[in-house]
């Protein structure tokens, strides 16, 4: 049950960063090449996935730990401002849970063990350190506080480097300066929830705004790694979110 609760939370604050898109790849110069020079900390922002909805509709997860290495798909639907369900199934396509994260719910269907787990973010965050504030910069987008917004940028080498602060956490973040994109980002975690690290992987480019189609991420404490790769996205998604609770679950309160 734990390793499906992390698998779900993990990707679905991370796995729609990385896409094969079908929208037009053309670029808009005037956001993706003219990169950054000496622009403000937020115009990085401007690059974000997360500006809209959107539909992963299958994506090919990898997790390794020291017990193994298991592999499942995944589809994660995202509605603005706040709802995000992210659906897992076996490689065979069999349902193995399906879980609702808003501002402050989680909800996740445990199929396998017919359990209906609830609780609420402040949990998520002391369980797994995963707060809502920075579940898209686990997407590959930039998120930074309001007083930071006007942080200048200084790139060097084609990149820049910098710490930011989100709610308390600290964030390490690594800007491709010509993508205007993040192309790693490392969360300090704590003695019981481990340093989170994440690389972004073969990029494109749709409508300007760049996003990553791989994505690797390693967590230090439980020594777990994650490799994503998206087979299909819809960006500006229109559909709707239901989580419909299992019929007969055992209901579970998160602790």
């Amino acid at each position: 049950m734990q390793k499906v609760v992390v698998i779900l939370l993990m990707l679905g604050v991370f796995s729609g960063g990385c896409s094969v898109l079908r929208k037009s790849e053309k670029t808009d110069p005037t956001r993706v090449g003219r990169g950054l020079n000496s622009e403000l900390a937020g115009s990085i922002s401007e690059n974000n996935i997360s500006a809209g909805n959107f539909f992963i509709r299958k994506a090919e997860i990898t997790v390794t730990t020291d017990k193994g290495t298991d592999r499942f798909t995944a589809s994660v639907r995202f509605r603005k401002p706040d709802s995000l369900l992210i659906n897992v199934r076996s490689r065979i396509g069999i349902e193995v849970a399906r879980a609702l994260v808003t501002k402050d719910t989680v909800l996740l269907n445990d199929r396998v063990n017919k359990k209906l787990v609830t609780g609420n973010t402040r949990l998520l965050e002391k369980k797994y350190g995963v707060n809502p504030s920075i579940l898209f910069a686990l997407f590959g987008d930039f998120i930074i506080e309001e007083k930071d917004q006007k942080r200048i940028i200084k790139c060097q080498n084609g990149f820049y480097r910098d710490s930011f602060f989100i709610n308390e956490r600290k964030v390490d973040y690594t800007v491709d300066c010509r993508r205007k994109k993040i192309s790693g980002a490392y969360f300090e975690g704590s003695l019981t929830t481990g340093n989170i690290n994440l690389i972004y992987r073969n990029f494109k480019s749709m409508d300007g705004i760049m996003v990553p189609r791989e994505i690797e991420l390693q967590e230090d404490l439980s020594e777990i790694m994650i490799n994503v790769k998206v087979d299909n996205i819809e960006i500006g998604w229109s559909g709707k979110i239901e989580f419909i609770p299992g019929s007969g679950f055992e209901m579970i309160n998160l602790k």
